[in-house]
């Protein structure tokens, strides 16, 4: 939905706005718009404060976000309720302070991440300016608007390059995209977190990553004590470990859980949470690892896609390529008879370094970057110029010559008229022509001489000549 809006003239923009105003008329109802927004007036649409979302919380929510809410708060109760109190008492409670800690710590950064509003400032301050109008035409009754004072001041700014959001009806900056969720353009999009259901973007990705970092660290504490207490117990239990009644081992401990009696319970239940929180940390080490290297990169996840995308159907044409000269060489050389080369083409599907095929694409691949960094480091001379200026030259010279033809040839007529009058000669007139005739026809081969040099110069040029039609069957009329 962007474009360039410093090359957009502002009528465009209005046909644009009023195009849209046409469609959405047709497309809803009267009844459907509030009444600042009906068609004819400021709005075409519901006003965009009305249908993005300013930060997580807000509706619609999704599948993926209520699992968050209920999967925090159910891992910490099931570390308070199952894994701190089998713990050894030394361990337990360095252990549960640092686990309760990163638990508060990933869900303090996961409200301010949703709770941050990434919205682009150009955005803001145009839905600003939309606000205030309305309230202007509230106080005075329904009147009209200027749209001039839609976009901002400073949205021409060279220094600052911006595009032009169709959906927003606004500029934004350069690096900001429109998210189909939010509705709203964000400033620097990341992407849009659906654990969160929030955009991510410049001002909310510190939290972000913060909360990434918290929430790892706080699933890895839990799956180790997990481990560790499910590994013990068994090891106690069935591997004749020095845990018996009274010792304070594991089996003891998991045994007199809150005088229940039940250890394989206790053992059950934190080996059903291992699961979940070993499957947890992979994913989130994943990801704590992926935007190290956007870090270390300087790029967004957005524009990663993008770059990855570019990669895949860079290597889908190169194995289209690939398979392209296979074939071409294999029909060469089942036409030469050259069964070694058919063995290797076809050995090339499977060995990928020794296809010859490949190492051809390859080898045109290198001559076309070296003819394109040839034609960047020596540019054509301007020649073409020279040449425009010397045909130009040449016609001149060629009607130039023409004219004085005609000139000489009136003259030499006027001359051999006024000798024959003089002389009184009655010798036919064919007869005094002829050197005449001579000179016209010299003079002609000397300007179709000059035509074929000017030809030469100009070998792009086609004449394109209409011959006269001698077939039998032809009118004289018929053109």
């Amino acid at each position: 939905p962007y474009l360039n809006a410093a090359s957009l003239p502002d009528s465009k923009i209005r046909r644009g706005r009023a195009s849209l105003a046409k469609q959405q008329a047709f497309s809803f109802p009267q009844s459907a718009f509030p009444r600042a927004c009906v068609p004819g007036k400021r709005h075409s649409q519901p006003p965009k404060s009305q249908s993005m979302r300013n930060h997580g919380f807000e509706r619609p929510y999704n599948t993926m976000q209520v699992a968050t809410w209920i999967l925090l708060p159910l891992l910490l109760a099931q570390f308070l309720i199952f894994a701190s109190p089998v713990l050894p008492l030394a361990a337990a409670i360095p252990v549960t302070v640092l686990f309760v800690g990163l638990g508060c710590l990933a869900a303090h950064c996961a409200y301010r991440t949703c709770m941050t509003d990434p919205i682009d400032d150009k955005l803001a301050r145009h839905l600003r300016k939309e606000g205030e109008g309305e309230n202007k035409d509230v106080e005075n009754g329904g009147g009209a608007n200027n749209d001039d004072g839609d976009d901002d001041d400073d949205s021409n700014n060279a220094d600052d390059p911006t595009k032009y959001c169709w959906v927003c009806q606004t500029t934004v900056h350069e690096q900001s995209m429109h998210c189909k969720f939010c509705d709203k353009c964000v400033t620097r999009f990341d992407h849009h977190c659906m654990w969160l259901n929030t955009c991510v973007g410049r001002a909310n990705y510190p939290y972000f990553y913060r909360t990434v970092v918290s929430t790892f660290a706080f699933v890895v504490v839990d799956a180790a004590t997990l481990v560790g207490i499910v590994v013990a117990y068994f090891v106690q239990a069935y591997g004749g470990g020095a845990g018996g009644e009274g010792t304070g081992g594991q089996v003891d401990r998991m045994t007199n859980w809150f005088g229940a009696g039940v250890p394989m319970v206790v053992a059950i239940v934190n080996i059903v949470f291992f699961i979940i929180t070993f499957g947890s940390a992979s994913l989130l080490g994943q990801l704590f690892l992926f935007h190290i290297n956007l870090q270390k990169e300087d790029i967004t996840t957005y524009e990663y896609i993008i770059r990855e995308n570019q990669r895949k159907r860079e290597k889908n044409k190169e194995g289209m390529a690939v398979r392209s000269k296979r074939m071409i060489m294999t029909r060469a050389a089942d036409a030469k008879g050259d069964k070694a080369m058919a063995i290797r083409l076809q050995m090339g599907r499977i060995c990928v370094p020794c296809d010859p095929a490949r190492k051809e694409v390859e080898e045109d691949k290198r001559r076309e970057a070296a003819a394109e960094e040839e034609r960047r480091n020596n540019p054509p001379p301007a020649a073409s110029v020279e040449m425009i200026s010397s045909s130009s030259s040449s016609d001149g010279e060629a009607d130039q010559e023409e004219a004085g033809f005609k000139e000489e040839e009136t003259q030499e007529e006027h001359d051999a008229s006024s000798a024959h009058s003089e002389q009184g000669d009655q010798a036919p007139e064919d007869a005094a022509k002829i050197p005449l005739q001579e000179a016209m026809q010299s003079r002609k081969n000397d300007v179709g001489a000059s035509s074929e040099k000017v030809e030469e110069k100009q070998p792009q040029f086609v004449t394109v000549g209409v011959t006269e039609c001698t077939h039998p069957s032809a009118s004289a009329d018929d053109p």
